[in-house]
């Protein structure tokens, strides 16, 4: 048997709008080849859901989130991902937005998980990092929160 329709919903994600571009038309290529083989028609609909975006290593919410990640022991190490977030949604809409490690182990694989431990130290540094953000916005104005 065999089904009249299949539908697949890939995402890539790239480190560069050329490298995107370049495995969209691979896998597109590919489709293509596989459907002409089977004598199948093919409806391809493809959209950019987001750009990349690379944060300015001088960007105030880096410099936060560099000082509360020392403030718990934490050595900050930049890194290009090459992957997708929400982050890119965040700075698409105009929010500035730093993605930070958690601990994660086994990325997108079926036995992906996070320890109590790095669960606890995300705590810490989310709360470093609330303390950080306070620090550089200073006090409010109109005696709000003295």
């Amino acid at each position: 048997m065999v089904p009249e329709r299949c539908r697949s919903r890939p995402r890539f994600a790239a480190s560069t709008e050329a490298r995107a571009a370049a495995v969209t038309t691979e896998t597109v290529d590919h489709l293509e080849d596989a459907a002409n083989a089977g004598e199948c028609d093919l409806d391809l609909s493809v959209e950019q859901m987001f750009k990349g975006f690379r944060t300015k290593p001088r960007a105030p919410q880096l410099l936060v989130a560099e000082r509360a990640l020392r403030a718990c022991g934490y050595e900050p190490k930049p890194i290009d991902s090459g992957g997708a977030s929400d982050a890119n949604s965040f700075e698409a809409a105009g929010l500035a937005c730093t993605n930070l490690a958690d601990g994660t182990e086994r990325n997108h694989e079926p036995g992906e998980r996070i320890s109590a431990q790095a669960l606890e130290s995300l705590l810490e540094v989310a709360i470093a990092l609330v303390d950080e953000a306070a620090a550089e916005l200073g006090p409010l104005q109109g005696g709000q929160g003295e």
